[in-house]
C-alpha cells in the first residue's frame, strides 16, 4: 500500500491511472488512442515544483519557485551545512500556490517567511547587460568600479561567489573581482552583491 501512495503523490492519483491504463494497452499490443498517447506526453513533461529553504538556527524560511532542477541548490546547501549551519530543503507540489505553501509551512512550524533568500542562488539567474553576457554566472558580482567606469558594473569574481554574509564579513583582499566593462580588478568588498 505505501508503495501505491508514494506513486498517487507523484503522479496524482487520476494522471497515474491513465498512466496504468497507456501502459498496459502498449504491454498488450493493443493500440494507443490519440488520448492515449497525449496522456503519455503529459507525463514525459517536466515537472515543476517549489522549494523551500529553511534555516533553523533564525527560524526563517524561504520558497523558491516554481522550478524543475533543484540539483544547484542542493549543492550548495551542503556546502552551508558541511560549515556547520543548520539550514536544509525540500520540495513542494507546484500545483500549490506559493501563498498558500508560505502560510501552511508558516502555521506548521512558526518560522517566519523571508522575501530575502537566506542563501544565495548559486548562479546568477538574471538578465545581464551585453558586456557581462559572457561572465560566468557562478561568480558573477555586482561593484563599484573604480576604473574607467566609475558607477556600479558588473564583475567576475576570481572564485564562486561565495555568499552576501562571507562578503559583508570579509577583510580587504580577501576577495578580488575584475569589471567585465573596462577590466579594472577590485579587492574591497564592500557593498559588493548581485
Amino acid at each position: 500500500m505505501l508503495h501505491q501512495i508514494t506513486r498517487y503523490q507523484f503522479f496524482g492519483k487520476r494522471s497515474f491511472d491513465k498512466w496504468v491504463t497507456v501502459f498496459k494497452q502498449s504491454a498488450t499490443g493493443q493500440h494507443q488512442t490519440s488520448v492515449g498517447k497525449a496522456n503519455m506526453l503529459n507525463l514525459r513533461k517536466t515537472k515543476t515544483f517549489f522549494l523551500i529553504l529553511v534555516n533553523h538556527d533564525i527560524r526563517i524560511f524561504n520558497v523558491v519557485g516554481p522550478i524543475s532542477d533543484d540539483a544547484d541548490w542542493t549543492n550548495k546547501i551542503r556546502e552551508i551545512q558541511r560549515a556547520g549551519k543548520n539550514i536544509n530543503s525540500f520540495t513542494c507540489s507546484s500545483t500549490k500556490s506559493f501563498d498558500g505553501i508560505v502560510n501552511s509551512y508558516s502555521k506548521q512550524t512558526n518560522y517566519t517567511f523571508s522575501r530575502f533568500l537566506i542563501i544565495d542562488h548559486p548562479e546568477y539567474a538574471g538578465t545581464l547587460p551585453n558586456y557581462a553576457k559572457n561572465g560566468d554566472r557562478k561568480k558573477l558580482v555586482k561593484i563599484l568600479c573604480k576604473g574607467q567606469c566609475g558607477t556600479i558594473r558588473w564583475a567576475e569574481m576570481t572564485t564562486h561567489y561565495p555568499g552576501k554574509e562571507a562578503l559583508e564579513n570579509s577583510q580587504f583582499g580577501d576577495f578580488a573581482a575584475i569589471c567585465l566593462l573596462c577590466g579594472q580588478e577590485a579587492r574591497d568588498p564592500y557593498n559588493w552583491g548581485r
